[in-house]
């Protein structure tokens, strides 16, 4: 009766989920008849390289020559009904992971198998993710993809295409979304070219009514029309210039539902204008309703005005916002002019932040250590504050001021300069040849220690000298101040100075010195 259960197919789906190791899958395949289907279908449920998939074909129809697979004859249908028998089986196909052996399809091979004469190849396939960065998907895989991988299960597609080759998806796969009705996730990764999205991507997009996370760069009024009465939609992320039609436009864009919301712009000015456009509700009054979004980012290639994105964020008022992120990647016109306080002074009305990144390459910010202090005490939940780079670090007092006005933060991205007066000034030692820092002293011990939470920190020294002398005395100094710290971003270039610093810090973390 005990041996009668093994033969249940349900039983054996639940044994063959504790078995991680794919060669222990393949001998379970080949050795137990019982056994073959549940342990191919765990097998190939997850395919980390299409390429390498392939190698499931008859062995003398492909050989590896110089990093890409070839076929070496035509394929008969008998091949066909291989790669079917395997390919049923599949959920996902993703791209390679680091590490794995290079591999990718002759484009002969690729050639081939757009001709696939089954209708439906990978009947049980739910999600495509081919985004690696080293390379973007060309014409043939395209092409391949439409022949392919198309599937009424398909519910995320996530690909990285070159500059206007989306085009090519929708080329030859002109009925996707009839093909694949159910897609939820759609992260198309291409550099945009022009302002609005193209007539086929908008009415792709329109025709899909389950979706929940969206990232396709340019988009155009319609799309954004059709989103924002997706009661199903949480995330989105698009690309907008200042020509964009969209931002002029008479029609509603207001997305009240949205969750996340990521824009990459030209200008901070066209950021501001997109804020207004998606988050702002154009009725008034108490009956007024607000976006409830919680994740904001966005990243601007030039930087115009971060005064106007934070005036329009206060006014759109979105309610619960938790995570604001803000880049810009290039420096400003007048070099002579950095955002400061002023600028920064509108987000002090969201008080519910738990992360603010604001982060400007290779441009600065102009706030001075009081301003940030002021301005820290309207997020006293705030767990993530990243602030950088500045055009003057602030001092280790002024940390030391600001975590204990944060009692939650973990992750300080302010740039503190250390210098060794500041901290005798507040640990009360010296730096001395040959000392044992790592002794417990009796007046070590009382000292309280008020920073627990604090994990990474943005440092740099600012005095010069013996570093081998005071590098075991700052890492003493500052595993007594932030024992729990394991990330220190140094800013000055001692690369070997802080590598040695954060050893040591990590040694005293480990041995639990002072804080056991």
């Amino acid at each position: 009766m005990a041996a009668n259960c093994l033969h249940i197919a349900e039983l054996q789906i639940q044994i063959v989920q504790f078995i991680n190791d794919e060669r222990t899958l393949a001998h379970l395949a080949r050795v137990c008849k019982s056994f073959k289907d549940a342990a191919l279908d765990a097998l190939y449920a997850h395919i980390r390289s299409f390429p390498h998939f392939l190698t499931c074909l008859p062995s003398d129809l492909w050989r590896k020559n110089k990093g890409e697979l070839v076929f070496t004859r035509p394929m008969t249908r008998s091949d066909w009904d291989v790669l079917h028998s395997y390919a049923a089986r599949v959920i996902t196909i993703r791209d390679a992971p680091e590490g794995y052996p290079p591999l990718r399809l002759a484009s002969a091979s690729c050639d081939a198998l757009c001709m696939c004469p089954i209708p439906l190849l990978f009947p049980k396939l739910q999600s495509v993710e081919m985004t690696d960065s080293r390379r973007y998907l060309d014409e043939r895989e395209h092409r391949l993809f439409a022949s392919c991988f198309v599937s009424p299960q398909l519910r995320s597609l996530k690909l990285g295409v070159r500059s206007s080759a989306t085009g090519l998806l929708l080329k030859y796969a002109p009925k996707l979304s009839t093909s694949c009705p159910r897609v939820q996730t759609i992260e198309i990764d291409e550099n945009p070219v022009g302002a609005d999205s193209t007539p086929t991507m908008s009415q792709w997009i329109c025709a899909l009514d389950d979706l929940r996370a969206v990232k396709v760069g340019p988009v155009d009024v319609n799309m954004l029309d059709h989103l924002r009465q997706l009661d199903s939609l949480r995330s989105l992320e698009i690309y907008a210039e200042d020509g964009s039609q969209w931002l002029a436009s008479d029609r509603s864009v207001f997305l009240s539902h949205l969750e996340n919301l990521t824009l990459h712009t030209d200008y901070e000015s066209t950021a501001a204008r997109a804020v207004e456009r998606l988050l702002s509700p154009r009725s008034s009054g108490p009956m007024r309703k607000h976006a409830s979004i919680r994740h904001l980012a966005y990243q601007a290639t030039d930087t115009s005005s971060l005064a106007q994105f934070t005036t329009a964020l206060e006014r759109a008022r979105p309610t619960g916002l938790s995570d604001l992120q803000i880049s810009v990647s290039l420096p400003p016109r007048d070099t002579n002019s950095f955002p400061d306080y002023n600028h920064l002074r509108p987000l002090a009305s969201f008080r519910d932040l738990k992360s603010l990144r604001i982060e400007y390459y290779p441009s600065r910010l102009d706030l001075c250590c009081s301003q940030i202090v002021e301005i820290a005490g309207s997020w006293p939940g705030i767990e993530t504050l990243v602030i950088h780079p500045l055009v003057r670090p602030i001092s280790l007092p002024a940390l030391v001021e600001l975590m204990h006005l944060l009692p939650s933060v973990r992750n300080l991205g302010v740039h503190t300069a250390l210098t060794a007066a500041h901290l005798k000034a507040l640990d009360g030692s010296e730096p001395r040849e040959g000392a044992d820092y790592g002794a417990v002293e009796a007046r070590a011990r009382a000292v309280p220690v008020s920073f627990k939470n604090v994990k990474t920190l943005r440092l740099s020294w600012d005095d010069r000298g013996d570093q081998a002398l005071y590098c075991a005395w700052v890492a003493y100094c500052m595993h007594r101040l932030v024992p729990n710290l394991e990330d220190i971003e140094y800013q000055d270039g001692w690369t070997d100075f802080w590598s040695a610093v954060s050893l040591q810090v990590g040694t005293h973390r480990r041995d639990g010195l002072l804080y056991s």
